[in-house]
């Protein structure tokens, strides 16, 4: 009974060599942006490199950036970077980037980066001043009731409350867009931090499945008398 067993198992070992040996590896996909905010007219350059499982440059991957106005392709430097620039720039609003990664013998990658496209604020209005002190050399006097009136008080006036009513709605624009990006800002970092709790969980499972710890594992419930000879096959499949 105990020999069928052994028999059994070594069956059951030959079986599970060759598939785990069989797997792709899997890539890896390391990426940044340029900024997180954009003005409208600019172009979200994403830089970054292409790995496998243990963190090793994979040169000559296919990269694709799908931007929401136009899909861009490249392939990664022999030290697994890549750099992508757009050709068509940002229009207003919030946006999402999928970035896909293939190769020959691996598995593919995919990863996800959003940006926020704002408008220009506008410049603020500048006071020609001698612009007023001519129109008001043009304007003259005015008589009024028997008395001479000057016009230059009323319109200095004038043009400092356009100047200042100018002035307030810039602020107003600045302040709402500085609400925009901390909102943004928030929103990046509870995606960053899904992202890196992620990033170490797939580190955990690569560890606990690769060949070795998952062969561990499966000789840990084997006689002891026969440890041995399952160690030896597997270390012979390994150099092989």
């Amino acid at each position: 009974m105990k020999t069928k067993s052994i028999m059994f198992l070594i069956l059951l070992f030959s079986v599970l060599i060759p598939s785990v040996a069989a797997e792709s590896s899997q890539l890896f996909i390391v990426a940044r942006m340029n900024a997180s905010t954009f003005y409208a007219g600019d172009a979200p350059i994403i830089t970054g490199k292409i790995t496998d499982q243990s963190r090793n440059p994979v040169p000559d991957a296919s990269i694709r950036v799908d931007y929401p106005f136009e899909t861009v392709n490249a392939t990664s430097s022999t030290d697994g970077s890549f750099k992508i620039i757009p050709t068509k720039p940002a229009g207003v609003g919030e946006y999402g980037i999928s970035i896909i990664t293939t190769k020959d013998g691996y598995e593919m990658a995919m990863s996800i980066m959003e940006y926020s496209v704002l408008e220009k604020p506008s410049d603020t209005s500048i006071v020609d001043v001698d612009g007023i002190q001519k129109g008001v050399q043009d304007v003259g006097t005015m008589m009024v009731n028997g008395l001479t009136q000057n016009p230059i008080a009323e319109i200095l006036a004038q043009q400092m409350d356009l100047a200042q009513k100018q002035q307030d709605a810039l602020e107003q624009r600045q302040a709402e867009i500085q609400k925009q990006n901390d909102l943004l800002g928030e929103q990046r970092k509870i995606v960053n931090d899904s992202l890196q709790a992620d990033l170490a969980q797939m580190d955990e499972d690569t560890e606990f499945y690769n060949p070795f710890n998952a062969f561990s594992r499966f000789v840990s419930d084997v006689d002891s008398s026969v440890q041995n000879i399952f160690w030896g096959q597997f270390n012979l499949t390994q150099q092989q």
